[in-house]
């Protein structure tokens, strides 16, 4: 596993969700303690026209010459949560270098409560932080040594029972 290319994919994920809550919130807001479903289950046409998302967005790349794309994002409603999906495509790389790469970042976000077709409420979020790569490259680091600890201590307890 690339730690940092995964640090970079959860940033980028963090950044848009970070942009696209506000700007939900703020279309949304005004629709707090009202009826925000349908009895099919849809969101009403007048909130969702105005929740219309840029999937053109400009998004860096993991990598120089790679591309990065936002696949979709969009508002999911269900009988009691509001949420926001987002979901972006990461590619890049060379096929004559063996080292191509199509990687995807899914992220879903609590926005919400629904009551009864209703919108109760809706949550004002602090940004998310950045991850940094050099903290998370030492956490992941002594994962990936307590769980060696881990595979020995059960590969001493295993033959210890055998005797």
């Amino acid at each position: 596993m690339n730690v940092e290319r995964e640090i970079q994919k959860e940033n980028t994920i963090r950044k848009i969700r970070n942009i696209e809550a506000k700007r939900v919130r703020a279309i949304l807001l005004p629709f707090l303690g009202g009826k925000i479903r349908k009895a099919d289950g849809d969101m009403i046409k007048k909130a969702h026209d105005l929740l219309e998302f840029d999937r053109e967005k400009k998004i860096e790349p993991l990598t120089k010459g790679g591309y990065a794309r936002l696949n979709c994002i969009y508002i999911r409603l269900t009988n009691y949560s509001l949420y926001m999906k987002i979901d972006i495509c990461f590619s890049g790389g060379s096929y004559d270098n063996n080292d191509h790469y199509c990687e995807y970042k899914h992220a879903e976000y609590y926005l919400g409560s629904i009551k009864e077709g209703m919108l109760a409420e809706i949550y004002d979020y602090e940004d998310m932080m950045m991850l940094d790569a050099k903290v998370q490259r030492k956490q992941y680091d002594k994962v990936i040594k307590l769980r060696e600890q881990l595979s020995s201590a059960e590969d001493a307890l295993f033959y210890e029972i055998r005797k």
